[in-house]
């Protein structure tokens, strides 16, 4: 079985099937971390809250490629910290969470082999994934700005750790009610988190020329929110620093809930899970967790010869 999507721009016309999973829940144990024993020193700390940040914020595991480390001092800060951290897939890399923290599938973990889902049901899955069109959602862009100064000025009140600012939809509305935009502000720098897992964006030209459309709109409602100007570069030169890519399968679930995560291939974590859509509609998704560094342009390119 294959740990890889296999690319295709075709649209399956396959009609919906009702497929009910044979499963067996396995309970999970929540580890809460003890505030009061807590001494970290300032790099230890530093480590903590990047790391809480994108348990938390961005809802995703983290690994090395997370931090501006080498290698051998991030497994230092792993084994400094592991009172406080627990590894969730072995690999190269190896992803991490904070302990305490529900990720998303968490609840509903299942064991696949040898008693979970029936492996002819899951083949039937992967198959019926890998001829949806490819998808992308949870998309991160890392940009060059000022704008961290103009938030103080409006009396945003930023982290007492890492000096950011969280910048949600409750302070600026999204101009596309399927995406969920939040910013977390830097003194010279800004990390754009794009959510839109219900109706991830397809991975094709006309479908980032929207996503640019809508940013542009939203960088506009951040200048009217300051009621001042901030330099930030232009929408193509922003580095996309990671997404979620997946593949929804046209199946309908049945009453299963189920996540399973493939060994890690390629530097990226392979998952397939069942994802609940606000209609109640219940599907399984394909997914890889990408990180990369790349500017959009870049990206458009990519999806034009894919």
């Amino acid at each position: 079985m294959s740990n890889s999507f296999t690319n295709t721009n075709k649209f399956s016309n396959a009609k919906t099937e009702l497929l009910t999973l044979t499963q067996q829940t396995n309970g999970l144990l929540t580890d809460c971390t003890n505030e009061y024993n807590r001494n970290f020193t300032k790099s230890q700390q530093h480590f903590y809250d990047r790391a809480e940040s994108i348990c938390k914020i961005e809802q995703r595991l983290f690994c090395f490629e997370d931090f501006n480390l080498s290698k051998a001092n991030f497994r230092q800060k792993i084994l400094e910290l592991k009172p406080y951290i627990v590894k969730v897939v072995s690999g190269r890399p190896s992803f991490y969470k904070i302990k305490g923290v529900n990720m998303p599938g968490d609840l509903h973990s299942i064991t696949l082999k040898p008693t979970g889902v029936d492996t002819s049901q899951l083949e039937k899955i992967l198959l019926n994934c890998k001829n949806q069109p490819p998808c992308i959602h949870d998309i991160r862009f890392k940009i060059d700005s000022d704008l961290h100064s103009k938030l103080l000025q409006k009396g945003l009140t930023p982290n007492k750790h890492n000096n950011s600012i969280l910048v949600t939809n409750d302070l600026i509305p999204t101009p596309d009610p399927t995406l969920n935009i939040k910013l977390i502000v830097y003194p010279k720098q800004i990390q754009l988190i794009v959510g839109c897992s219900t109706k991830p964006i397809v991975y094709n030209l006309s479908s980032l020329h929207d996503l640019g459309f809508n940013l542009g709109r939203y960088t506009e409602l951040l200048r009217l929110f300051v009621n001042d100007l901030f330099s930030i570069q232009p929408y193509s030169k922003w580095i996309t620093t990671g997404f979620h890519f997946n593949k929804d399968g046209s199946f309908e679930l049945q009453d299963s809930n189920f996540h399973y995560y493939f060994e890690d291939v390629a530097n990226c974590l392979t998952r397939i899970y069942s994802k609940h859509f606000p209609n109640g509609k219940i599907k399984p998704r394909l997914e890889r967790t990408l990180t990369i560094n790349k500017p959009l342009e870049e990206l458009a390119r990519e999806a034009i010869e894919n």
